[in-house]
């Protein structure tokens, strides 16, 4: 899946990580989508108030959860989410908050279809 892996390199990378231990990867996966909407709620909650560096915060948190589990998409758009806040370009903040809903959805799904059993 597009959303989870760019490539074999990925799978590779888990396993060297985990090794067969399929319990311990779910548990990731399941933390970490637990994690994504506490922090989104963070980025829009920040948002909302003009907290740049919490924005910068969350956002730096999901992108190297995201590069973890292999969720580059959402891990990029987490990228140019700390790149925006960094800059405080609230313009930049909302197109990017705008597209991590759907972003968010997608990678969960992806997940949901990738978790091991």
């Amino acid at each position: 899946d597009c959303l989870l892996s760019r490539g074999l390199g990925d799978v590779y990378k888990r396993q060297a990580l985990f090794g067969d231990d399929v319990e311990v990867l779910n548990q990731l996966l399941a933390e970490f989508v637990s994690s994504l909407d506490e922090g989104v709620a963070g980025m829009l909650s920040g948002f909302d108030i003009e907290d740049y560096d919490r924005i910068r915060a969350e956002a730096h948190k999901l992108k190297s959860s995201a590069r973890t589990v292999g969720a580059h998409t959402l891990a990029d758009l987490c990228f140019e989410l700390e790149l925006a806040a960094k800059a405080k370009s609230a313009p930049a903040l909302q197109t990017h908050l705008g597209l991590l809903e759907s972003i968010c959805d997608q990678t969960k799904s992806a997940i949901a279809r990738a978790i091991f059993t």
